[in-house]
Parts: structure tokens; C-alpha cells; sequence
């Protein structure tokens, strides 16, 4: 299974600790490691190889903080210029042969404690019927920045992103509701599907424009005539609110995804 490790976000929102050339994903925040460095070793036991999605602007970074990992197998996909995370994920299942299972996951989060082992694992065994699987956690406050899952167990789970903290309060108290951590699981050709059908067929122009470029090399830049293919929106706009091809985990482990200050100083308290 291939680990596409999303990690090409500028952190506006936890700014001054997370500057645009210098995002949070890549600040030392516990024991000397990173949130980039924290999300490739928890996923180290269920990947044999983990590609980069990221900005050309962090590849210096990206490849100081890499040299943490003895024997890490891995590629690296630097975007001309930083597009959101659809971009990315198309780029990827576009990569990766059509069976391959593909583990997405932000880097802009912590795991507490729990158990994300399990998981993930459920996850696995729900993609295996041809399902794309996304993973929700308990929510511990309302909270804006956040995407917010509803489980089906027939179908595609409810998918929210508020934009009022009295939305946010509203699904939290109504009960039922996840926060979503944005990990995805599926195997590549599912994504090209669903990324295809919700983008009116970006997907299909994106692998045009890809014709006699190669995706094999360790360190890969691709150009925004590429990129530009697909919309610039995040996976909440394209898969989590149309894809009919979508279930739900809910994950027994506690997860935060520093969209805030805050969240950060609780985080810290918590660490200490």
C-alpha cells in the first residue's frame, strides 16, 4: 500500500508559530519531530512506500526532515506552485497502478492516543469491497476548520464543513456526528473514478497533460500546466460532498488537527 502524505499546506491559520515558507506541518513541536515526521512513522508499519505531495517551495525542507528515516522508501511529487488538495490526490491516482491501495493522510494533525492501528485496519477491510473509506473521530468541542462526518451504515456518510461556530455547536450537540481526519483509503482506480465523476472530467484532462511525463523519478516537480487541470478546491468540495462511493470508520483514537492557536496550546499542555 502507498502512503500519500499530504503536505504541502501553507498553515495560515496558526500563524506566527507557522509562517507561509515555514508551515506547521514542518515545525518541531514535541520530542524534536515534526507533524510531517510523526504522520510518515505511524503509518511506517501498513506502507511500503510513502510519496510526498508538497510545494517546490518546501523541498529543502522536506528533504532535511526525510534524513530522520533510515532506508525510507519514498517519492517525492513538488508542485510548480502550491494547489490544494484534489490536485494532489488526482495526481497520485494518475501515479499509482489502478489496483494499488493508496492511504491518504494530512500532515497538519496529531494522534494523541487510541487506537489508530484498528483503525486503520477496519479501513483496509472496508476498501477491499471497492469502497473508498475516509476515518471520523470523536469530536472534542465545536470547532470551525473542521470537516464533519455523519456514519451510514448503508451508504455514504453526511459530510458538513460549518462555517458559523453555532453550526459547528449544532452538529456536535445533535449527536452522531465525527469530526473528519481526512485520511482516505482506497485503491487508486476508485479514486480516479470518483475524482473524475465529481470534477465534470479534470481527472481525464490531467492525465492528458501528463502524456510523456514521467511520474517514476524519486523527485518529481510538476509543472502548473498539469495542476491547473484540476480544480482548486479541497477533497472535502470534491470527494466527502458527492461521491456516492464513500463509508465511514469511526476511529477509536484521539486526533486534533492544530487548525488553531488554541488547539495548539492544549496540545502543548497536554505534552508537557
Amino acid at each position: 500500500m502507498k502512503c500519500l502524505v499530504l503536505a504541502g499546506g501553507e498553515g495560515n491559520r496558526l500563524w506566527p508559530l507557522s509562517r507561509k515558507n515555514f508551515p506547521k506541518q514542518f515545525v518541531f513541536l514535541r520530542e524534536g519531530h515534526s507533524l510531517f515526521q510523526e504522520t510518515i512513522a505511524r503509518n511506517l508499519t501498513f506502507c511500503d512506500e510513502f510519496w510526498i505531495m508538497t510545494s517546490l517551495k518546501y523541498q529543502a525542507i522536506v528533504d532535511g526532515q526525510l534524513q530522520a528515516f533510515t532506508d525510507l522508501n519514498f517519492r517525492c511529487f513538488y508542485e510548480e506552485t502550491s494547489h490544494r488538495t484534489t490536485a494532489s490526490l488526482m495526481l497520485a491516482s494518475l501515479a499509482a497502478d489502478p489496483e494499488e491501495p493508496l492511504l491518504v493522510v494530512p500532515s497538519d494533525y496529531i494522534v494523541e492516543s487510541g487506537d489508530y492501528k484498528g483503525a486503520v485496519i477496519a479501513a483496509q477491510a472496508a476498501s477491499a469491497q471497492g469502497q473508498l473509506v475516509c476515518i471520523g473521530t470523536d469530536i472534542l468541542e465545536p470547532a470551525l476548520g473542521y470537516g464533519y462526518l455523519h456514519p451510514n451504515p448503508v451508504g455514504s456518510p453526511g459530510y458538513s464543513y460549518p462555517q458559523t461556530f453555532e453550526h459547528a455547536r449544532a452538529l456536535t450537540h445533535a449527536g452522531g456526528w465525527l469530526w473528519d481526519t481526512g485520511i482516505l483509503l482506497g485503491k487508486a482506480d476508485t479514486f480516479r473514478r470518483e475524482l473524475d465523476e465529481s470534477t465534470g472530467g479534470a481527472l481525464r484532462r490531467m492525465a492528458m497533460a501528463l502524456k510523456g511525463f514521467d511520474l517514476t523519478q524519486r523527485q518529481c516537480v510538476v509543472p502548473n500546466r498539469v495542476l491547473d487541470c484540476a480544480p482548486p478546491k479541497g477533497l472535502g468540495d470534491t470527494l466527502m460532498e458527492h461521491s456516492d462511493a464513500l463509508r465511514a470508520v469511526h476511529g477509536q483514537f484521539r486526533w486534533n488537527r492544530l487548525a488553531q492557536l488554541n488547539s495548539l496550546s492544549e496540545f502543548s499542555d497536554q505534552s508537557s
